[in-house]
């Protein structure tokens, strides 16, 4: 049974780390898409505000009709608290936006240093392997010198 080496085990300790990365990614990925999608929401729901405003103060110029002007109210205060929850629903996508991205920052940190470790083990590995041999083509030519 061969042995692996602690080069060959941290290697694939960072495959996983890898792995993990990859996923946080696409976690982050996705929640800055949905972030994006609420930001946008809301600018919609605030400019429609906006237009609805201005063409309801066109339309009640010079009138006043009361019931005119009570429905245009209750449908601005409908439209205040939608932009009061989109407002909500954006922050709440902002922090799991920043949330996501810190889980991707550690993540992407821990597969460099497990990178970095596997290398330098290898490094180390490949150092003693070489010593080894070295001192076994020593020990070889001072064996064979003897013998004569």
């Amino acid at each position: 049974m061969a042995r692996s080496s602690k080069s060959q085990k941290l290697k694939l300790v960072a495959g996983l780390a890898d792995k993990a990365l990859a996923k946080a990614s696409e976690r982050l990925q996705a929640a800055g898409a949905y972030r994006d999608q609420q930001e946008e929401q809301l600018r919609n729901l605030q400019t429609y505000r906006k237009q609805y405003l201005d063409n309801m103060r066109e339309t009640l110029q010079g009138q006043n009709n009361a019931y005119r002007l009570t429905s245009y109210q209750k449908f601005i205060l409908q439209l205040a608290e939608a932009i009061s929850q989109q407002e909500s629903i954006f922050h709440l996508a902002l922090k799991q936006y920043e949330l996501e991205r810190q889980k991707w920052l550690s993540a992407r940190e821990k597969h460099k240093s497990m990178l970095r470790l596997a290398e330098q083990t290898f490094a180390l590995e490949q150092a003693e392997a070489l010593k080894k041999e070295e001192s076994r083509q020593m020990d070889d030519f001072i064996a064979s010198r003897s013998r004569r």
